[in-house]
């Protein structure tokens, strides 16, 4: 069982994911890890365009959902059949990432926000590709709140992954530091590519 308490208020949801996050990266400053600094960072601040950012980020479910009108029928908040966009759009729709920082995803959560992004100025196309039977007044990419929930599973997980390791390592984490002076150079090194290994599914990343 877990030493540290860290490790149980986060499988017990004592904490918030992003206070985790901030307690790792005061715990693991010692090791010199820049990828795991960097990971740390990007999921409290937010991810930038150049930032590598993992698989869990990038698989985002949606519907679309439009208002406006279904030939003569006005409706509301409807659902709209991807199929209706271009093949381009489909692809810049699918290709959908969530950068946000977990503070916004924990909040968006909690509050059971709904993310959207206005598709409006695609209405054109739509009209162009239904013959002119659906007119819409509002376009919409309503993000799923699973994707968040997945965002959210996959930090915690990695979390507690990495916190057991560096208590199996370095023993108790309470005091939120680590005492590398008993490991070699080789050992650290070890140490720190079992941990960079946890940070992206199949070991595999993206630049974006």
């Amino acid at each position: 069982m877990a030493k540290s308490q860290i490790i149980r208020d986060i499988a017990q949801d004592n904490i918030t994911i992003e206070n985790a996050l901030q307690r790792l990266l005061v715990i693991s400053y010692t090791l010199d890890n820049l990828k795991l600094q960097e990971w740390i960072e990007s999921e409290l601040n937010g991810y930038s365009s150049i930032s590598i950012m993992p698989d869990y980020r990038k698989q985002v479910t949606y519907m679309i959902r439009y208002s406006g009108y279904n030939g003569n029928t006005l409706v509301k908040r409807q659902p709209l059949p991807e199929s209706y966009f271009d093949r381009e759009l489909q692809e810049i729709l699918k290709s959908r990432v969530i950068k946000d920082g977990v503070n916004i995803i924990e909040d968006t959560v909690k509050n059971e926000k709904e993310v959207i992004f206005n598709l409006v100025d695609f209405a054109g196309i739509i009209s162009k590709n239904t013959g002119g039977m659906i007119q819409c007044l509002s376009l919409e990419q309503v993000i799923s709140k699973t994707s968040f929930l997945h965002i959210l599973s996959n930090v915690k997980t990695k979390l507690i992954q990495i916190l057991l390791d560096l208590e199996k390592e370095f023993g108790s984490l309470d005091n939120l530091d680590i005492d590398v002076s008993g490991k070699s150079n080789e050992e650290l090194n070890e140490v720190n590519d079992k941990i960079t290994n946890k940070l992206y599914f199949n070991g595999k990343s993206e630049v974006l």
